[in-house]
């Protein structure tokens, strides 16, 4: 079973509760929403807070694809953006050693940040702590990061282009941690591991 949902602007929180709860037996789901709501009374609505944990019990997931595109000119997102999820909660939310297909788009967009490791209650240091959330999508075939800023600094991309030898697409966009020197990393036991590495940086 697949599912792909596009909504421009907003999703009802309770819409979404129902789809997760039968979403158990879906090998691909897709989501583009700019944010969740509730409505409240007097048919107030607001930004509604997702739990990402029941991506975890999806153990026939290939391919996961979350994307929150940026909204119309003239509105904003809203100030409490967090409700919606970091790239730390959503990546150890997804159940490990199984996706093929793995695409986030427009998390952590301007200074909120895709990770928040500070949700982990980790002692580990930082770059130990995101390396060991990654190594569980070393099976991956297709790794996209778009509008992501943070995700991949040198660091993770060297780590990335050595440990997901399967990898056969890496796409990455807007990381302003990333330098040519995390880009040379990759490749630099003259592995073919990435066929089709694609990527545009906006560095600082």
């Amino acid at each position: 079973m697949e599912l792909d949902l596009a909504f421009q602007c907003e999703l009802r929180k309770d819409l979404f509760d129902v789809i997760t709860r039968q979403s158990a037996n879906l090998k691909k789901l897709h989501l583009k929403v700019t944010q969740f709501v509730d409505y409240v009374e007097d048919n107030v609505r607001e930004a509604a807070s997702v739990d990402w944990s029941f991506l975890g019990g999806m153990t026939r997931l290939t391919d996961f694809k979350l994307s929150r595109p940026r909204p119309p000119r003239h509105r904003s997102y809203p100030d409490n953006w967090e409700a919606y999820g970091n790239g730390t909660r959503i990546l150890a939310s997804l159940p490990p050693n199984q996706l093929e297909q793995l695409t986030l788009k427009g998390i952590g967009l301007e200074n909120t940040g895709f990770w928040k490791l500070n949700e982990l209650e980790d002692d580990e240091p930082e770059l130990a702590v995101k390396l060991e959330l990654l190594r569980g999508f070393r099976n991956l075939k297709r790794l996209r990061f778009r509008h992501c800023p943070d995700a991949v600094d040198n660091d993770i991309m060297q780590f990335i282009g050595r440990e997901m030898t399967s990898l056969e697409e890496f796409v990455v966009s807007h990381c302003s941690r990333l330098t040519d020197a995390g880009i040379v990393g990759t490749s630099g036991d003259g592995s073919d591991a990435i066929r089709n590495l694609k990527g545009q940086w906006k560095l600082r």
